[in-house]
């Protein structure tokens, strides 16, 4: 996947490819057939020393997480591989939105 640049100020560093859309931090990406989607920035978050993000379709309830990683040249999306992996970091977005949801109540 790759990504449109454009600035932002919600948390994941200049020029990450995320955008606003009212109030909303969205991220544009080019699928591998060349399709542009654009996706809801739900969360960038660290485990373990390696940071992932979380991005949701527009107007959906479900959450894709990613391992992420930007410098100079852009954003670089990667898939999850390990299933142990995948699990912690899991874990840990789950206990992260559970935690801000109790923060707004």
């Amino acid at each position: 996947m790759s990504e449109d640049k454009t600035n932002h100020e919600h948390g994941c560093g200049d020029d990450c490819g995320c955008g606003d859309n009212e109030g909303i931090p969205m991220m544009k990406l080019e699928l591998d057939d060349g399709t542009e989607v654009e996706w809801e920035v739900v969360l960038v978050f660290d485990v373990e020393d390696r940071e992932y993000i979380a991005l949701a379709p527009e107007d959906s309830d479900e959450a894709y997480i990613y391992r992420y990683s930007e410098d100079e040249e852009g954003v670089e999306l990667g898939s999850i591989e390990d299933d142990a992996e995948f699990e912690k970091v899991g874990e840990a977005f789950d206990r992260i939105i559970e935690e801000e949801h109790e923060s707004e109540e």
